[in-house]
């Protein structure tokens, strides 16, 4: 198998909000019927988020305060739009992920060309390790309210150096590779080591 290098000194993002636990979760009992091709973590079709009361505890973590990202794949590649990764190694196996994070969108940061963001299913508060970088400007997945639908991808990273690289990053030619039926890299863009710490 052949892999795709990309090679820069420099770092190419980094964080600018913490993810910490701030607001109860709200969730809408109605899926939207068309959905954008968001970023997601399964390749499955969404679920809609399970009704949850005001009372109900939430069990969301508060992040370490270390990143690490080693030996991941970059799985899904949207020219013009996004670059996901954090959730594969190079044989398309799923890697360990601990609990959830609360979702941060409203922090004010938008999903802008260049930024860093988590990934998430449906539930507005489902991400772990998976994270994409944004190819052009998506207001679309900005925070506009606190439904299931409006709530936004949180932003938390942006590149700074590097570019250039994710730009071939998302260049790359995409197809069925592993449990992927499309967008999927035909040659793996691997991370070799990312952290944080």
């Amino acid at each position: 198998m052949n892999e795709t290098k990309f090679m820069t000194t420099q770092p190419l993002f980094v964080m600018t909000q913490p993810l910490c636990q701030r607001d109860k979760p709200q969730f809408s009992e109605r899926q939207p019927a068309t959905m954008p091709p968001w970023p997601t973590t399964s390749s499955s079709r969404p679920t809609r988020a399970p009704s949850r009361s005001s009372s109900t505890p939430t069990a969301r973590r508060r992040p370490s305060p270390t990143f690490e990202a080693t030996s991941t794949i970059f799985h899904r590649v949207i020219a013009g739009f996004m670059a996901q990764g954090g959730g594969y190694d190079d044989a398309y196996q799923k890697k360990a992920v601990q609990a959830p994070v609360e979702n941060e969108a409203h922090n004010g940061l938008k999903n802008l060309r260049g930024t860093v963001a988590m990934a998430r299913t449906s539930d507005p508060h489902s991400a772990t390790a998976q994270f994409f970088v944004s190819l052009a400007d998506n207001a679309f997945l900005d925070h506009k309210g606190k439904t299931e639908r409006d709530w936004g991808y949180t932003v938390f990273g942006k590149v700074t150096a590097g570019m250039d690289v994710v730009e071939r990053i998302g260049a790359v030619r995409t197809g069925a590779q592993g449990p992927f039926a499309k967008d999927a890299p035909l040659e793996p863009v691997v991370i070799t080591s990312a952290r944080r710490g």
